[in-house]
């Protein structure tokens, strides 16, 4: 059996494809592709990347991850491996004989596996049950990246102001797409990867889940299509989540009763500011992210995309404002 691996990146559809896989994984074993999830209620299945890092005696970096998980050494993150990868090998050898593709998908592959070692115990681990594997990612021009990103940030307790999250994303590099994919090519080789990007003029039928399926070589004809998934938050709600955040910080505050209130408090600011305008960004920020980060999206445009003149061509001029529209253009499906 071959396997395709969808790692990421963050905020580029994730969860919707992962939505589209659950709700036709029986559409999908017709044409021998086979999906199954080990924690059903888990839509990125990071106990995959987790097991690579255990094996290297690490902890899964998100800390909000290991709550959950109640990870709190890495003796505990190999038991949760262990136990991950036996029920994986049990469902694998229980697939229907006629499967000939098994698919998976996790947006923390791509932050938790950034260095070759990393990346090279992870596909050692893939390659010790599949024949053949293929990584996927999805690239996300980087102002609606970083847009998306602080939002998620905020719902899971960040309470850092806009400008500094973007300092720190940029000085940490998480905005050079070039970076990381470099890594993963020099570990599977460029044959083995299908970089796309998440834009309408380069999705095929300027779709994200079609053009999923086109990686996976199934039909999209009569599939579910998944309703939109972990949407940005608009300024009037994130404003109140950093109020809430301030006092409730969810990756910090262990206290179940705390956590609880904070979990009805983002709720109901969440649907309170749900009709308010999207955060946007700053034309001088923009300018400087697109400065910024443009000579490597040039590199990464000579390598894998040479038939585009440029990776991400701008969206829309100045808006009346002097704010730049991020949203304008967005392609179909954006989620995390």
């Amino acid at each position: 059996m071959n396997a395709i691996f969808h790692i990421g990146r963050p905020k580029t559809g994730s969860t919707t494809l992962q939505v589209f896989l659950e709700q036709n994984c029986k559409a999908l074993s017709g044409s021998g592709i086979f999906y199954d999830r080990i924690v059903p209620d888990i839509s990125s299945q990071w106990e995959f990347p987790i097991a690579a890092l255990a094996e290297l005696e690490l902890l899964p970096p998100d800390p909000y991850i290991r709550r959950m998980l109640g990870l709190e050494d890495v003796a505990d993150a190999k038991a949760y491996a262990a136990e991950m990868m036996q029920a994986f090998e049990r469902r694998l050898a229980a697939a229907p004989k006629e499967m000939h593709t098994w698919v998976a998908s996790s947006e923390h592959a791509w932050p938790y596996l950034f260095d070759q070692e990393r990346i090279g115990t992870f596909d050692r681990l893939m390659k010790s049950h599949f024949d053949e594997v293929t990584y996927v990612v999805y690239l996300r021009r980087q102002e609606d990246l970083i847009l998306s990103a602080y939002s998620e940030a905020v719902r899971r307790g960040v309470d850092k102001s806009f400008e500094d999250f973007v300092e720190t994303f940029l000085k940490k590099g998480h905005g050079n797409h070039l970076k990381n994919l470099r890594q993963w090519a020099n570990v599977a080789g460029e044959e083995r990867l299908v970089v796309r990007l998440l834009e309408r003029d380069a999705l095929k039928g300027g779709d994200l889940v079609e053009d999923f399926c086109d990686v996976l070589g199934a039909d999209a004809a009569g599939m579910v299509r998944p309703d939109i998934y972990n949407p940005s938050l608009t300024k009037k709600s994130l404003d109140t989540f950093l109020l809430i955040n301030r006092y409730i910080a969810s990756v910090t505050t262990k206290n179940e009763t705390l956590q609880s209130l904070r979990t009805e408090l983002c709720r109901a600011a969440e649907y309170w500011g749900s009709g308010g305008p999207a955060l946007t960004l700053p034309l001088p920020l923009l300018n400087r992210i697109r400065e910024q980060l443009g000579p490597s999206n040039e590199k990464l445009r000579e390598r894998f995309f040479p038939e585009r003149e440029e990776l991400f061509p701008p969206k829309s001029p100045k808006a009346p404002d002097g704010v730049a529209r991020a949203r304008t253009l967005e392609p179909i499906n954006d989620s995390n």
